[in-house]
């Protein structure tokens, strides 16, 4: 739920009310695919911007880190600007930094499609242009778009005041199950919202929408607009989480979930901490496992050069064995010549070279050889 439109709207809210009124004194990149927005504020500040088509990201963290090599300085208009707004763009996952002198910084949570680009406003105000990108540069500036006016009240927020209106538009949409129609009707909950809905409103995700009841939709209207009050709410900056199985991070959610009250879960003061906490904690993690992967890979090596060395040298034993005992078939049957006949498979003969009273042996012939 890092990239989730509701995470952003409140990770939106965080940078704003601690950047707004300040100056950007550099943004660079350090590391790969992630942008770095520095503050000049009392402590300085910094925006992490994550462009990693498996981890979009953002959040507001406390200092300045940025290493003394390795990094690269970018989007030079931006720097010494003062940040007028920072919000989230309705019904889109979108972070909109607003400054001086009509630009705008986008940070654009698409999954692969992630992306952050400059934008100045031209012709009073009515056409945006791209003077910048943080990838993909050479395809987006230059480009332009109109500068729409914004929703007084999104998408959802109508769904979600109308009952009639949320459940003709899930008839209508139309979904083979009761997930994917909810999803559909309203897309800025996300999957781990929309389970946590029909979890609380007691009707399987996996219900066919033609079997799901009038009174069954009911439900999941309720559920869903306490659920996008409590996520949409300024409330929900104090009741952030991370769900853990054992050590491995399992969830980050803004508000408490059903889904996951049998796990255990750490609770954050804000958005911002809870999202540097989950990503540490997921990168940690990660390389925990590629290390024990990695460790056991070698395991299972050396464990099967071992094994193979153990069966050489049980077979040279054996072998050895064998030898011993061939050379005592091969002296029984010389002294023995007299005895043996064509067509004979095998003879018994009793070891005495060795003591007077030894063992009888059943010894193999060849019944062809004369």
């Amino acid at each position: 739920m890092l990239s989730n439109y509701f995470t952003l709207v409140q990770i939106a809210r965080c940078i704003h009310q601690q950047c707004a009124g300040t100056r950007i004194s550099e943004l660079y990149s350090q590391n790969k695919q992630q942008l770095c927005i520095s503050i000049e504020s009392h402590p300085a500040q910094t925006v992490i911007v994550s462009c990693e088509a498996s981890g979009n990201f953002l959040y507001l963290r406390e200092g300045n880190y940025r290493a003394r090599k390795n990094s690269v300085d970018l989007f030079p208009a931006a720097r010494g600007k003062k940040i007028q707004n920072v919000l989230c763009v309705q019904n889109d996952r979108v972070v909109r930094v607003e400054m001086e002198d009509n630009l705008t910084l986008e940070c654009e949570m698409f999954a692969s499609r992630a992306n952050v680009i400059l934008w100045k406003q031209e012709n009073g105000g009515t056409v945006a242009v791209a003077v910048d990108a943080f990838m993909k540069k050479k395809e987006i500036v230059g480009t332009h778009r109109p500068v729409g006016e914004r929703q007084e009240i999104p998408a959802y927020g109508l769904l979600v005041k109308n009952e009639d209106l949320f459940l003709d538009t899930v008839r209508a949409i139309g979904g083979e199950t009761v997930f994917s129609s909810l999803k559909k009707t309203i897309a800025v909950l996300g999957s781990t919202l929309v389970k946590e809905i029909l979890l609380r409103a007691e009707v399987l995700p996996s219900t066919p929408l033609s079997l799901v009841t009038d009174r069954e939709l009911k439900r999941i209207y309720r559920e869903t607009a306490k659920i996008v009050a409590a996520v949409n709410s300024p409330v929900a900056e104090g009741q952030a989480r991370i769900y853990y199985e054992g050590q491995s991070p399992l969830c980050f959610s803004l508000i408490p979930l059903r889904t996951f009250e049998q796990s255990t879960h750490e609770s954050f003061a804000n958005v911002s901490a809870a999202i540097q906490r989950f990503v540490s904690t997921v990168r940690a993690s990660s390389t925990f496992t590629n290390n024990k992967e990695q460790v056991s890979t070698w395991l299972e090596k050396e464990e099967k050069k071992a094994a193979q060395t153990l069966q050489k040298i049980s077979s040279e034993s054996t072998e050895h064995d064998r030898a011993g005992e061939y050379e005592i078939f091969g002296k029984l049957l010389m002294a023995h010549l007299h005895e043996l006949r064509k067509g004979m498979k095998s003879i018994e003969l009793q070891e005495t070279l060795s003591s007077p009273h030894g063992r009888t042996l059943t010894i193999p012939l060849e019944p062809a050889l004369p």
